[in-house]
């Protein structure tokens, strides 16, 4: 699932207009920001913060309900809350990915950071978590 929801983040045209580049692809990434160039701003790092697997009497359910947390980087509180709301707007609707299917994910906490100083840059942050209902 972590594949297939980097795979369409990164396919998406709004969020593509808006996020920064590494290696020549927007820079979307899991577990850490791959870069603190310029040129990688806005940046988005996704995070599985709960697998959500449910069980009933015969096992495993097929649908997942997974809490990720999507945190949005920027060298502007603009540009983090522009990409943060482009990466909301794209899960908020049903798709099948890679042959997963995503349902509609519901947005459960959002908080905007402090700047953080890299020495010659300053980065601003905004968290949001969702959770995605995915069947497979």
């Amino acid at each position: 699932m972590e594949e297939a929801l980097i795979a369409r983040l990164r396919a998406s045209t709004a969020i593509a207009e808006i996020a920064g580049t590494f290696k020549s692809r927007p820079a979307i990434d899991l577990h850490e920001r791959k870069s603190n160039e310029k040129t990688a701003f806005p940046a988005v790092v996704v995070t599985i913060n709960s697998p959500g697997k449910t069980y009933s009497q015969a096992g495993p359910d097929p649908v997942q309900q997974r809490l990720v947390r999507f945190e949005s980087f920027g060298l502007s509180v603009g540009s983090a809350i522009l990409l943060d709301r482009a990466v909301i707007a794209e899960l908020e609707q049903a798709k099948l990915v890679q042959g997963v299917q995503f349902s509609r994910a519901q947005l459960r906490f959002q908080r905007d950071f402090d700047p953080e100083d890299l020495g010659n840059l300053r980065i601003f942050r905004r968290l949001s978590d969702l959770v995605i209902p995915t069947n497979r």
